[in-house]
C-alpha cells in the first residue's frame, strides 16, 4: 500500500467521521513531559532497579563495544545516558511501578502518587501537535497520557469533546465526541493506570470505557501518534483488534489501522509483516515529501522528530498538501472520481470538491484568475491519456466549453474539445424542439429507467393520475436500487418519487428528511458533491441573493441614462446565465423531476429579465450621453436555444409580459444557432404536442412561445404560417374537446394584436372555427369570454361566407331566446347586414330585456340601436332602482349607479344624446354631472386627469372650455411634481402639456 493511498484512506476515515486518533507519551514529550519511560525510570532509581549488570564494560573493562557508546564515567559507575542502565522490557515497564507500590507503606499510597504528581503534573503548554490533533477533528480521540495538554489546547476544535476517564463519565457525559483518558488523569491520581494490577485488572475496573474503545475498533480507523512499534499499549490494542476480528469471523474488509514512525531508518520488513497481520500499517514519516516539511520547518516544537510527526499529521488535514506530493492530475482524478455516476456535474460541486486558487463562471467559460494554475489545467485537458480525458469529460460535464484566463489584457483560452454527445444529450436536443415521439421511441429502446422515468414525466404529465405506467416506471427504478450502491441513483430515485407524491398534492416532508438525512450521513467529499442537488431540493436562497444583486448591476447599466460604463456590458447577465445553465443542464441531465414545480421558474426568472432587459430603447442614449464616446457601446443579447426553452417553459405568461412592457420591448434578437425558421418549426411541434399529450402547464408555455412570436422580426410569409399553425391548433382543440381551446385564448389573442395589421387571410379561418356556440358558452363558463369578444372584435375585417354561415348556426339553433341574443351580442361585428338586421329586430321584440345597460351602450356607439325613449326609460329605471337600494356610507363594486350615468355621459360626449337635462336631479350622485350643470359653483380640485370621464370631459369642445378656465384651481403643482421625479402617468404628461401649460412654462 502506497504512503499516499494511507494518507486518503485516513482522510476518508476523517470525512465520514471514522477517525480515531490514539495519542501516547511521545506527544507530551514536545512539552517537556516525560514519557512514560521516563516516568518508570523515576521509580526504578527510588527502588536502585536497573540493567547495570548486563553491561559489557564490567566484564571487558572497555566501552568499545559497549552498548553504552562510551557512556561510563568509569567502570562500574555509568551515569544516565548508558543504555543498559534502563534497557527494560514490556514487562518490567509494568512491574517496576508494581514493585514501588507494593513496598510503599504510606497512607494510601501517597508517595507512590506523590512520584507520578511530581514527574507529570509540571508547567507545561500544550504544543502544535496537540493542536492540529483537536484541528482534525477525528471522531474520539484516545490517549494513555495522564496530562491536560488536549484540553487546554488552543483549537477551537477543543469545545466540541467532552474529556471521560472513568466508567461514570460516559454515563453523566453525553457527546458526538470524547477524548477518552483510558489511563486516567493526572489531577485525579486514583485513577492513574500505570501497575502490572492496574493493566490486569483493567477490564473490570473499566468495563464501560473498555466496551466503548472495543466497539470503535468494529468500524473505526485508528491512528496511533506518540507510540514505539513496540509499545505494550499498541499490543494490547492489537490484540483487542484480532480478537474483536476473530471471535466475529471479520478477517476481510476490515477498517485499516496506522501508526506513524519518526524513525531515520525505515521498520523491519517482518516488523511490517507482522504489524500487517494484525491490520496496522505503518506511516513513515521519512516518505512525506521535502515540500511538505520545508512548509513546516518553522513550526514551533522543540525536535526535528515532533516536526516530521506534525508534517504528516499536516499532510492528511490539509489536502492542498497533495500539489506538493503528487502530480494534479492524480489529484484532480482521485477527486473528481466521485462524480463518475453523475449525468451532469453542477459548476459549484466541481469547485467544492477541488478547491481552485481562483476561477469564475462566465456562461459557459471558466474563467481561471491564476496564471500558472490555468495552464496546468490546460495540460491537463490537452493530454489525450486515460486520466485527463476523464477530466476532459469531467469538465464537459459541468457545461465548462472554455477555459480562459486575462494576463495583461490579453486574452488567452483554450477549448475543451467536444467528446461524442450521449443519449441524455441527443434526448434534451430533440426535446427543445419538441420531436416527443421521437423522444418516446428512442427511450423504449434504452435500458436506462431513470431516463425513461423523466421523459414519460415531462411529456406525459397529464397521464400520470389516471394511468399506471409511470407508478410502474417508479418501482422498477426502485426494484434496481437493490443491487446497486450508487448513492446518486438512489437520491435521484427518492427525490422523483418524492415529486410524484407531491404532485398528488400529499406531504413529503418524511421523504425529504430521508433525503438530508442521507446527504447528511454522507464524508465531508461526498456532502460537497451532493450539495447542489440538496440545495435544488431544500432551497437556493444564496444563488437567488446573488441573482438579484446581479440584475441590479445589469439593469443600472442599461438603464441609468447618462452614466458612463466601461467594460463588457453583458458581464452580470453572462454570470446569471452561468448560474442559470448550471441549474438548468442539472436537473434536466440528471432526470430530476422539477419540470412542472416553480423551482425552476423563480431561479430563472432574474436571467430572463435581465435578457428582457438589454433589448431596452433606453440604452442608446448612453451612446451620446454627455460622455461622448468613451463609454462602451451597450449591446442587446442574442437569445439562443436553451434560452428560448428557458422563456417558453419555465416562465411566468404574466412576468414575462410585464418584462417586455417595462423595458418597451420591440424586437428580440437571435443567436446564430437559432432562428425563424427553426423557431416556427419548433411551434409547430409545440401544438401539435398540446393536443396529443394534454397537461395543464402547457397553456402558460404557449402563451410565453406567443410573446416570444411576437417580439421576432418575421416576414409576412412567416406570420402566415404561425397563424396557420394556430389555426390547426384550434381545429383539433374543437375537435377534441371545447374546454381546451377557452384556455388558449389569451395567448392567441397577442399574436392576433401584433400581426392584425398585415394581410393575413388565414384569419378568415380562424374567425369561422371561433364563432362556434358552444365554445362561447364554455368561453363564458371559463371566465374567459373577454379575450374571444377582443379576438371577433379584431378579426371582424376578415368575415366572409364562412363566418356568415356559421353566425347563421347561431341563428337557427333552437336554444332560449335570451341564450341565443348573449351569443350572438358577441359575435355581432361580424354580422353581414341581414345578420345586422335580424339582430335588431329580436332585440326589439325582446324591449332589450337580454341585454344589459352596458351592451345598450355598445350597440348605441356602433349604431345598431338609436337612442330613443324606451333606452332612456331603461337607464332612468336603473338610476332610481340603484338610489332607492343605495346604503350611505357602504361603497359597491361594481357602482352600477355611477357606471349608468357615466354611460349616458358618454353618449352625450359622442353626440348620440343630444339632452341630458334629464339627469340633472341626480347631481347629487355624480361630481360629473355637478361639473356639466353647475360650472360656476363647482369645485375643480376635484378634477382628476388620471380618470377617464375627466379625459373625455377634457377633450370635449363642449366642456374644455370651462375647464381650462379654471385651470388654476387644478392641482397642477402635484402633476408638475410628479413628472420631473418621472413618476407621472403617460396621460398626466399628455394632459399636462396639451392643456394646461402656458407656452413659456412649456419651454421652460
Amino acid at each position: 500500500m502506497e504512503f499516499k493511498d494511507k494518507i486518503k484512506d485516513i482522510r476518508k476515515a476523517r470525512e465520514n467521521e471514522k477517525l480515531v486518533i490514539f495519542v501516547g507519551s511521545g506527544i507530551s514529550k514536545n512539552s517537556g513531559i516525560p514519557t512514560w519511560g521516563g516516568l518508570v525510570k523515576e521509580f526504578a532509581d527510588e527502588l536502585n532497579y536497573n540493567n547495570c549488570y548486563k553491561c559489557n564494560c564490567k566484564k571487558k573493562n572497555n566501552c568499545s563495544e559497549c552498548k553504552c557508546k562510551n557512556s561510563c564515567v568509569s567502570i562500574g559507575n555509568c551515569d544516565n545516558k548508558c543504555s543498559y542502565k534502563y534497557d527494560f522490557s514490556q514487562d518490567e515497564f509494568l512491574k517496576i511501578p508494581q514493585y514501588y507500590y507494593d513496598i510503599d507503606k504510606s497512607q494510601n499510597h501517597e508517595k507512590y502518587k506523590e512520584i507520578i504528581n511530581n514527574s507529570l503534573n509540571i508547567s507545561a503548554k500544550s504544543n502544535e501537535i496537540d493542536k492540529i490533533i483537536l484541528d482534525m477533528l477525528p471522531d474520539h480521540i484516545i490517549t494513555t497520557n495522564y496530562d491536560t495538554l488536549l484540553e487546554d489546547s488552543a483549537s477551537t476544535n477543543g469545545r466540541l469533546y467532552s474529556c471521560v476517564y472513568r466508567d461514570e463519565d460516559l454515563l453523566k457525559q453525553s457527546n458526538n465526541h470524547y477524548i477518552i483518558k483510558m489511563h486516567g488523569d493526572i489531577n485525579d491520581l486514583d485513577s492513574i493506570v500505570l501497575k502490572e494490577k492496574d493493566y490486569i485488572s483493567y477490564s473490570q475496573t473499566h468495563i464501560l470505557i473498555e466496551s466503548k474503545i472495543k466497539s470503535l475498533l468494529i468500524d473505526h480507523t485508528f491512528l496511533f501518534v506518540g507510540y514505539s512499534l513496540n509499545d505494550y499499549n499498541l499490543k494490547l490494542i492489537m490484540g483487542w483488534i484480532n480478537y474483536i476480528a476473530k471471535s466475529n469471523n471479520v478477517l476481510e474488509g476490515r477498517p485499516k489501522n496506522y501508526i506513524i514512525q519518526t524513525n531515520t531508518s525505515p521498520a523491519e520488513e517482518y516488523i511490517k509483516s507482522y504489524l500487517k497481520e494484525n491490520n496496522v500499517y505503518i506511516l513513515d514519516t521519512n516518505e512525506v515529501c521535502k515540500e511538505i516539511k520545508d512548509k513546516n520547518k518553522d513550526v514551533n516544537l522543540p525536535s526535528q522528530i515532533g516536526k516530521d510527526l506534525y508534517s504528516c499529521l499536516d499532510y492528511i488535514l490539509d489536502s492542498k498538501n497533495d500539489l506538493l506530493a503528487e502530480p494534479l492530475v492524480d489529484i484532480l482524478y482521485d477527486r473528481y472520481k466521485i462524480f463518475k455516476d453523475f449525468k451532469r456535474i453542477s459548476y459549484e460541486d466541481l469547485v467544492r470538491v477541488y478547491n481552485f486558487k481562483g476561477v469564475e463562471l462566465d456562461g459557459y467559460m471558466l474563467r481561471f484568475f491564476d496564471k500558472n494554475e490555468f495552464n496546468n489545467i490546460k495540460q491537463i485537458l490537452s493530454s489525450t491519456e486515460k486520466k485527463e480525458s476523464k477530466l476532459k469529460d469531467i469538465f464537459r460535464k459541468s457545461g465548462i466549453a472554455y477555459i480562459y484566463c486575462i494576463v495583461h489584457n490579453e486574452v488567452e483560452e483554450f477549448k475543451i474539445t467536444d467528446g461524442a454527445d450521449n443519449i441524455d444529450e441527443k434526448l434534451l436536443l430533440l426535446s427543445l424542439d419538441y420531436k416527443y415521439d421521437e423522444i418516446l421511441d428512442k427511450i423504449s429502446k434504452v435500458k436506462d429507467d431513470k431516463l425513461k422515468l423523466y421523459y414519460y414525466y415531462l411529456i406525459k404529465n397529464g397521464e400520470i393520475d389516471k394511468k399506471e405506467e409511470y407508478r410502474e416506471l417508479l418501482e422498477k427504478v426502485e426494484t434496481s436500487m437493490m443491487n446497486n450502491k450508487s448513492i446518486y441513483d438512489l437520491l435521484i430515485y427518492l427525490y422523483n418519487k418524492a415529486a410524484f407524491e407531491k404532485s398528488k398534492f400529499k406531504d413529503i416532508s418524511s421523504e425529504c428528511e430521508m433525503i438530508e438525512n442521507i446527504i447528511n450521513n454522507l464524508s465531508e467529499k461526498e456532502q460537497k458533491a451532493y450539495a447542489f442537488f440538496k440545495n435544488i431540493l431544500f432551497g437556493t436562497e444564496k444563488n437567488l441573493l446573488k441573482q438579484t444583486s446581479l440584475l441590479k448591476k445589469h439593469e443600472n447599466t442599461y438603464l441609468n441614462i447618462n452614466s458612463l460604463f466601461i467594460g463588457n456590458p453583458l458581464g452580470s447577465l453572462l454570470e446569471m446565465q452561468g448560474i442559470a445553465y448550471d441549474y438548468y443542464f442539472y436537473f434536466k441531465l440528471n432526470n430530476i423531476t422539477i419540470d412542472y414545480f416553480s423551482n425552476p421558474r423563480e431561479y430563472f426568472k432574474y436571467y430572463l429579465k435581465a435578457i428582457m432587459c438589454t433589448y431596452t430603447p433606453n440604452k442608446n442614449d448612453k451612446s451620446n450621453s454627455v460622455f461622448g464616446s468613451a463609454g462602451t457601446k451597450l449591446e442587446e443579447y442574442e437569445i439562443n436555444r436553451y434560452d428560448l426553452d428557458m422563456f417558453i417553459k419555465y416562465c411566468d405568461h404574466k412576468e414575462l409580459a410585464d418584462w417586455v412592457s417595462e423595458y418597451k420591448v420591440k424586437e428580440i434578437e437571435l443567436n446564430s444557432d437559432i432562428n425563424n425558421k427553426l423557431i416556427i418549426e419548433k411551434f409547430k411541434n409545440f401544438c401539435r404536442y398540446m393536443v396529443k399529450y394534454y397537461n395543464i402547464y402547457l397553456y402558460n408555455q404557449l402563451h410565453c412561445f406567443c410573446i416570444i412570436l411576437s417580439k421576432l422580426n418575421l416576414t409576412l410569409e412567416e406570420k402566415k404560417k404561425i397563424i396557420k399553425i394556430l389555426v390547426d391548433l384550434i381545429k383539433e382543440c374543437l375537435k377534441e374537446y371545447k374546454g381546451l381551446i377557452v384556455n388558449i385564448l389569451e395567448a392567441v389573442l397577442i399574436l392576433i394584436t401584433e400581426f392584425i395589421e398585415d394581410d393575413i387571410q388565414e384569419f378568415n379561418e380562424m374567425l369561422a372555427y371561433l364563432i362556434d356556440y358552444d365554445l362561447i358558452v364554455v368561453s363564458k363558463q371559463r371566465n374567459t369570454l373577454t379575450y374571444l369578444k377582443k379576438i371577433f372584435e379584431l378579426l371582424s375585417k376578415y368575415k366572409n361566407s364562412n363566418v356568415y354561415s356559421n353566425i347563421d348556426v347561431i341563428f337557427n339553433k333552437e336554444i332560449p331566446e335570451e341564450e341565443k341574443t348573449k351569443c350572438l351580442f358577441v359575435v355581432r361585428k361580424s354580422f353581414n347586414d341581414e345578420q345586422k338586421e335580424k339582430f335588431i329586430s329580436m332585440l326589439i321584440a325582446s324591449q332589450l330585456k337580454y341585454i344589459d345597460f352596458r351592451e345598450i351602450f355598445l350597440l348605441i356607439e356602433e349604431n345598431i340601436l338609436q337612442f330613443n325613449k324606451d333606452i332612456k326609460k331603461r337607464y332612468i329605471d336603473i338610476i332610481e332602482e340603484q338610489i332607492k337600494n343605495n346604503k350611505p356610507n357602504v361603497r359597491k363594486f361594481p357602482n352600477i349607479l355611477e357606471d349608468t350615468i357615466e354611460i349616458c355621459i358618454v353618449l352625450h360626449l359622442i353626440g348620440k344624446v343630444e339632452d341630458i337635462s334629464f339627469l340633472k336631479k341626480y347631481s347629487q350622485y355624480s361630481e360629473f354631472l355637478q361639473f356639466i350643470f353647475e360650472p360656476e359653483s363647482f369645485d375643480y380640485s376635484k378634477v382628476d386627469i388620471n380618470n377617464y370621464m375627466w379625459s373625455n370631459l377634457f377633450r370635449s369642445s363642449m366642456y374644455k372650455d370651462n375647464i381650462l378656465k379654471n385651470k388654476d384651481k387644478l392641482n397642477i403643482n402635484k402633476i408638475k411634481i410628479a413628472i420631473k421625479n418621472n413618476t407621472a402617468t403617460e396621460n398626466e404628461k399628455k394632459m399636462m402639456y396639451k392643456y394646461l401649460l402656458t407656452e413659456e412654462e412649456l419651454w421652460q
